[in-house]
C-alpha cells in the first residue's frame, strides 16, 4: 500500500514536472 501511493506521488511529480517544461 505505501509502495504504491510512493509511486503514484512519483508519477504525478513526474506528470507535473513534464508539464511545467513543456509550458515553458
Amino acid at each position: 500500500m505505501n509502495m504504491l501511493n510512493m509511486v503514484m506521488r512519483l508519477v504525478t511529480m513526474t506528470k507535473y514536472l513534464l508539464e511545467s517544461t513543456f509550458i515553458v
